[in-house]
């Protein structure tokens, strides 16, 4: 979960935008990776509050892995190969760096109403701290 998390809001705050500006239709790609990233975020906080002794965790798990797989999937297939023709090598390594300055950053969990490029840059530096100082905690409660 913490890695998707990281992953989708480095993606949200840049590849998407991204595409968006650089594409024929980015737009209209971008807006169907950004529906499909909520609806795995729907079903990730569902795990997240279900646990893995809750019921149902495994119907959950197994929808949820589905939903992403095919999500990225789609993201290979559409989003990604479409940039690499139409934006140039140095701008791909910008992004690349841009991508994983976020994920240094990034929120460790979904969260429902980050979204886009705007909430994505302005709520990551606020909950990606949050974040992670409750994992640590987890972590030392769980030691």
């Amino acid at each position: 979960m913490r890695l998707l998390a990281v992953h989708e809001a480095a993606e949200e705050a840049h590849v998407h935008p991204a595409a968006r500006r650089a594409l024929r239709h980015g737009r209209e790609l971008a807006a169907r990776r950004r529906t499909e990233e909520k609806e795995a975020k729907r079903l990730l906080i569902g795990l997240w509050h279900t646990g893995p002794g809750g019921a149902g965790y495994l119907r959950r798990l197994n929808e949820a892995r589905r939903a992403i797989t095919r999500h990225a999937a789609r993201e290979e297939r559409e989003e990604f190969r479409a940039l690499r023709r139409a934006v140039s090598a140095a701008r791909l390594r910008m992004l690349g760096a841009e991508v994983k300055l976020t994920q240094v950053y990034a929120p460790t969990r979904p969260h429902r109403w980050v979204n886009n490029e705007a909430t994505n840059k302005l709520a990551a530096p606020l909950l990606g701290p949050v974040d992670r100082a409750r994992d640590a905690m987890r972590h030392r409660a769980a030691s």
